[in-house]
């Protein structure tokens, strides 16, 4: 890596340390003024709006920063993060931590990127497993939420799979398109079986599971193994997602899991492994 490249990574890792500082910050003001006190009280508009000026600080800062060193629609790309899809700044500053964590990732292409001049050549990342990755490890923080309704509503309660697989499906409409439900694919020894969500101009299914004091560990694996094997005979599928939904803490080895589980990954045929609240 020449030295105008580890600028750049030095830089994005500067920016990534003050997002997770800012991420602490909402943390604390959460705890403090969130939860105890009314949201029209002085002390809390106080945090929110200490927290505002230090937001628009950094994420102006950044987004400069790579328009001006990077490429104007890597700098795009980052302030939609903002504009688009989130509303609180915990939400924003999560997405930029995973924005610049993959542009750090890719000091391999900027040579080309900064010697050619050109100010829109695309840095490739992953994102459509990035945005998935997010859902996944916001969904219990959602499905808290969801619960907590106003004017006495009915609270949306998750109860079995078919519940995570529909607030699954709503969260997904924030990035994709075309999301197929149940589509089938190809019977495997004489058995037929439905993925969960195909994504299908990106090539991933999703599947969900719901972890549960009689639904743990080894039947959750025994039942993943199989469903990756049929999986691999779907046309469309290069990527398998597997998000675990475990709100009790059931699962006495998470990691191990993950481990065993993504590693059948194959050549073509990838295997991502996820588990909320970890």
């Amino acid at each position: 890596m020449d030295k105008q490249s580890e600028g750049i990574v030095s830089k994005l890792k500067d920016y990534i340390r003050q997002i997770n500082e800012l991420i602490d910050e909402c943390e604390d003001a959460s705890e403090m003024y969130i939860r105890r006190m009314p949201r029209s009280s002085p002390a809390y508009e106080e945090a929110q709006r200490r927290i505002g000026q230090k937001f628009a600080l950094v994420t102006d800062g950044l987004v400069s920063y790579i328009q001006n060193n990077i490429s104007t629609r890597e700098a795009i790309k980052c302030k939609m993060l903002s504009d688009r899809y989130y509303r609180n700044f915990k939400d924003k500053l999560e997405a930029y931590k995973i924005f610049l964590t993959r542009l750090k990732d890719h000091p391999d292409q900027w040579n080309k990127l900064i010697t050619s001049g050109s100010r829109y050549t695309s840095i490739p990342v992953d994102s459509s497993f990035e945005n998935i990755k997010l859902i996944c490890n916001r969904f219990d923080h959602i499905a808290k939420q969801l619960r907590k309704r106003r004017s006495n509503k009915l609270p949306f309660e998750i109860e079995d799979e078919y519940d995570v697989q529909d607030l699954i499906h709503a969260l997904l409409r924030i990035y994709f398109n075309d999301i197929r439900p149940e589509e089938h694919i190809p019977s495997l020894a004489s058995k037929t079986n439905r993925v969960d969500f195909l994504l299908k101009e990106e090539q991933i299914v999703l599947e969900t599971k719901l972890a549960s004091n009689k639904y743990k560990d080894r039947k959750i694996e025994d039942d993943l193994v199989l469903d990756i094997a049929h999986y691999k005979e779907h046309p469309d599928c290069k990527q398998l997602v597997c998000f675990i939904y475990d709100p009790g803490k059931n699962l006495d080895n998470p990691a191990g899991l993950i481990s065993g589980l993504e590693k059948t990954s194959s050549e073509g045929y990838k295997i991502k492994v996820i588990i909320n609240p970890s």
